[in-house]
């Protein structure tokens, strides 16, 4: 298991044909793989460090130990698996539009929402984010997701520049 105190983490899996079939976020003080804590399934994902990081590695029944001997860590794994749950739901939900265009915007929305942090008078995704990612999560081609960009910058309500989103 890995404690992310600082730092941001891209967690991807990609299925037999190599195509990105999964691709997540991790943010300061997240603990990882959250799949297989109890069970013991193995680690079926790439993370990629897309900041610096500081990051530190506990024995995994150790973490055991301490969610099933401690109430108040119980608890807050179970939250944590809610919050998983439902931004998982919610971007299912989201990306099950016909429209290519509705979903590159409800996620970036998801994204700014998520991660959305306050930068004098915008809200910044802390962390570069690839156009071809945007395309992942939207199930979309990288090609409506640069025409989608390029319109909300000419909107004035994003700004994308050396891969950071700003919400205006």
């Amino acid at each position: 298991m890995y404690f992310l105190k600082e730092g941001h983490v891209k967690v991807t899996a990609m299925n037999a044909e190599g195509d990105l079939t999964y691709l997540s976020f991790l943010t300061p003080q997240a603990i990882f793989p959250l799949r297989g804590i109890l069970n013991g399934e193995e680690y079926c994902y790439n993370s990629i460090a897309i900041t610096d990081l500081e990051v530190y590695i506990v024995p995994v029944t150790e973490i055991r130990r301490v969610i099933i001997h401690n109430y108040a860590c119980l608890v807050s794994f179970i939250q944590r698996m809610e919050r998983l749950i439902e931004r998982t739901t919610s971007l299912i939900e989201q990306t099950t539009s016909s429209n290519a265009t509705q979903r590159v915007c409800q996620v970036l929305s998801g994204l700014k929402a998520e991660y959305g942090q306050k930068r004098g008078t915008v809200r910044q995704i802390p962390f570069q984010i690839l156009l071809k990612d945007l395309a992942v999560l939207s199930g979309t081609t990288t090609e409506t997701v640069t025409t989608v960009v390029k319109q909300l910058q000419q909107q004035n309500k994003i700004r994308y520049s050396r891969k950071l989103i700003s919400f205006i």
